[in-house]
């Protein structure tokens, strides 16, 4: 067998860290387990984990059934180090489960999001302890769209979709914190995304208009980077926060292996926390920082390099 570190900082009381052990050893790999409650943690310990994972101690913080409410923590203007010292103080106020592999370091809430950082998945069917299916009967991994309150359906775009995509595009360049694009795209320059080989998905609301979407294009012409692909996701200003943009990406994400798609990448705005938090959420890590990568209104604007397999 050939060696693939993993450890898991594990906390047995929790159903989603049991799930998480359970699936890595599903895989046929035996971690080193930490039991983080009775062991406790150093601030500096913390730091690199955190840093390690692109998480700040505030968004590991573990909100619901932890004492963070009655020590006065989930207010926004709480310092870090507050935070980073409640923390050694109070282990429990710490996420779960933090996983460690060579592919990187991540908060693996969903469970199954433990699957980007195995070297291989496990044999299917594999199911979590509630009943839900992660890994089908033939191996290959179940991705499930997420509730999405006030949405009817996710499809593949059409190109007779391409004005209502420029107009929430449009937003997304107006907002300014999302794209390096300063011009208002028409509905004819978004009828060039459809080349027929890179998916465009689109989350609609309960009356048919579209929500969201989420769209790939060509990464470089090189041959080799065939199954690479860049992609966008932008959500109508009134549906933000509602998840129809997640639910276009794993839409995507979804589609992907059948156009040929290993791997999807692009860059995120630095101070961009949503679409940070939203790209974490179905998968993607955080491989580094472009600084310094381009003026937007004459001031220079940093980049989050995300990617992540498809499946």
């Amino acid at each position: 067998m050939t060696r693939f570190p993993v450890v898991i900082f594990h906390n047995p009381e929790c159903g989603t860290s049991r799930n998480v052990l359970a699936i890595i050893r599903a895989a046929g790999r035996e971690p080193i387990v930490v039991e983080y409650l009775p062991n406790g943690w150093t601030a500096p310990q913390l730091q690199a984990l955190f840093a390690a994972a692109g998480l700040s101690a505030r968004e590991a913080l573990r909100t619901t059934k932890s004492p963070a409410a009655e020590l006065s923590l989930l207010g926004e203007d709480v310092p870090e180090q507050r935070l980073l010292q409640a923390m050694v103080e109070h282990p429990i106020l710490v996420n779960r489960p933090f996983v460690a592999t060579p592919k990187g370091v991540r908060l693996c809430r969903p469970s199954e999001t433990v699957l980007d950082l195995l070297d291989r998945l496990p044999p299917g069917p594999l199911e979590k302890e509630d009943g839900e299916r992660i890994i089908d009967a033939e191996g290959r991994r179940v991705l499930r769209l997420p509730r999405v309150g006030g949405c009817h359906a996710v499809r593949h775009a059409q190109p007779a979709d391409a004005e209502a995509l420029a107009t929430i595009y449009n937003q997304g360049i107006a907002d300014r914190i999302a794209t390096f694009e300063t011009s208002a795209r028409t509905a004819a320059d978004v009828g060039k995304w459809f080349d027929g080989k890179h998916p465009i998905m689109v989350v609609t609301d309960s009356n048919g208009e579209i929500a969201a979407f989420a769209a790939s294009f060509a990464y470089a012409d090189r041959c080799v980077y065939a199954g690479v692909a860049e992609f966008s996701v932008y959500t109508r200003r009134d549906m933000r926060g509602k998840g129809a943009g997640k639910a276009a990406m794993v839409a995507l994400i979804e589609a992907a292996p059948g156009a040929g798609i290993w791997k999807l990448v692009s860059r995120v705005f630095q101070e961009n926390a949503a679409s940070r938090a939203l790209l974490r959420s179905v998968g993607f890590r955080e491989m580094g920082v472009h600084e310094r990568h381009g003026q937007l209104d004459g001031r220079w604007r940093d980049v989050i390099v995300v990617e992540r397999g498809t499946p």
